[in-house]
C-alpha cells in the first residue's frame, strides 16, 4: 500500500468491505477466495490490484474523496434499507 497515493490509500481505509469485494469479483477474483478475506486483507488485495492495474500507467489513477465518500453514504444508506 506504501506505492499508492494518499488519496488512493485514504479511500481504500474509508470503504466498506462490501465494495472492495465488489471490485475484486469484478476483477475476476473468485467469489469463494474473497468471502474468505477479513476487512485488513481486502484493503491489502485492493492495494495490490489497484497496483497491477496501473503498472501499464506511469501515473496511478486519481481518487476522487468526493466521489467515493458518495459512494460510501449511498452503501450506508442501502444497508439501512436492506
Amino acid at each position: 500500500m506504501e506505492q499508492l497515493s494518499e488519496a488512493q490509500k485514504t479511500a481504500i481505509k474509508k470503504s466498506s468491505s462490501d465494495r472492495p469485494r465488489l471490485l475484486l469479483h469484478k476483477a475476476g477474483f473468485d467469489e469463494e477466495f474473497i468471502l474468505g478475506l477479513n476487512t485488513q486483507q481486502l484493503m491489502l488485495k485492493r492495494a495490490e490490484y489497484l497496483l497491477i492495474k496501473n503498472s501499464d500507467h506511469e501515473v496511478a489513477t486519481p481518487v476522487d474523496p468526493e466521489r467515493e465518500r458518495a459512494l460510501y453514504e449511498h452503501e450506508q444508506m442501502m444497508k439501512k434499507l436492506s
